[in-house]
């Protein structure tokens, strides 16, 4: 999973380089739930964003390495049920790190759609899908951490 997260933040930054030279200087940098653009900054926003995916994916990734002590996890546990509590806390800190990732190239995307025949819109579909499977990876989380706390 870790190799996947890695190559979603490489792709970010090969996508900044790659939109940068070709859009405008003022680009949309924010979006509404409609899918319209509210907000409007300069195209150095593209590097911007990948250098905050960068700090985000590092400390989940990071994090999901030591889940004891970069979370505090709520579900009390035993010593036998241990091993299985932090495999299940790595595991989700994982998964949201590529969902994370995903999230970061479609804000790109969002960002660059004047290079594109297709709307925002659609991005912002995509945005919501990603945001529902962080949502429903935390309580898959949340359901099997407290089956498996006794």
């Amino acid at each position: 999973m870790e190799a996947i997260a890695l190559l979603l933040l490489i792709a970010t930054w090969l996508l900044a380089i790659i939109f940068y030279p070709k859009l405008p200087d003022v680009i949309p940098v924010h979006f509404n739930f409609a899918g319209e653009a509210d907000g409007w900054g300069s195209k150095s926003h593209l590097f911007i964003l990948a250098a905050v995916a960068t700090l985000v994916m590092a400390l989940t990734g990071f994090s999901a390495y030591y889940p004891m002590r970069m979370t505090n996890l709520r579900i009390k546990f035993t010593e036998e049920t241990k091993a299985t509590q932090l495999f299940l806390a790595s595991r989700l800190l994982r998964t949201v790190n590529i969902l994370i990732g995903v999230l970061f190239i479609l804000v790109e995307f969002s960002m660059a759609s004047s290079l594109f025949t297709v709307k925002p819109r659609l991005f912002s579909l995509l945005t919501g899908v990603i945001v529902i499977l962080l949502l429903l990876s935390i309580l898959v989380y949340f359901a099997l951490a407290r089956k498996y706390r006794k």
